[in-house]
C-alpha cells in the first residue's frame, strides 16, 4: 500500500472520488484522500485492513483473490525497501518488479469486487444480514 500511496500522492494530493453508488449491496473501488478503498452500502475500508476480504468473504474466489493481492502488496513494499536500502541504483533495480506487484495487486481487486458483484448469492447474503443502507 505504501507504494501505492507514494505513486498517486503527486497526482491525488488528497482527492477522494465523490460518487455514491445507487446500488446497494455491490462493493466499490474508491479513491478516499488519495488511496484506493473499497465502499459497501455507505462505508468505506481501507484496502489495507483484513476488513476489505470480509467485504467479498461470500464468494470464495473473491476472498482468495484479495488474500493474494495482499501478498502482491507486501512483495511491493519489500521491493521498494530493499531498492532504497541500496541507494538510486538499488531503486532503479527493483522498482519495476515493486510497480509490477503493486498493478497486479489493483488488477486482483478490480476482480474480486467485479467477481463479489456478479455472485447473486453474495447480495442476497448481504441483504439477508442486514448490510444494505
Amino acid at each position: 500500500m505504501a507504494i501505492v500511496s507514494v505513486l498517486f500522492s503527486c497526482g491525488c494530493g488528497g482527492a477522494s472520488t465523490q460518487y455514491e453508488p445507487k446500488q446497494p449491496d455491490r462493493a466499490y473501488l474508491v479513491l478516499e484522500g488519495g488511496a484506493f478503498a473499497f465502499h459497501k452500502n455507505g462505508r468505506t475500508h481501507p484496502l489495507d485492513t483484513v476488513g476489505a476480504e470480509a467485504l467479498v468473504s461470500c464468494n470464495a474466489r473473491a476472498e482468495r483473490l484479495m488474500e493474494e493481492s495482499r501478498g502482491h502488496v507486501s512483495s511491493a513494499a519489500t521491493l521498494f525497501a530493499v531498492g532504497v536500502a541500496f541507494g538510486l541504483v538499488g531503486t532503479l533495480f527493483t522498482a519495476p518488479a515493486a510497480v509490477s506487484h503493486e498493478k497486479t495487486a489493483r488488477a486482483q481487486w478490480i476482480d474480486a469486487l467485479n467477481i463479489h458483484n456478479d455472485d447473486e448469492l453474495c447480495v442476497m447474503s448481504a441483504a439477508a444480514k442486514g448490510e444494505t443502507k
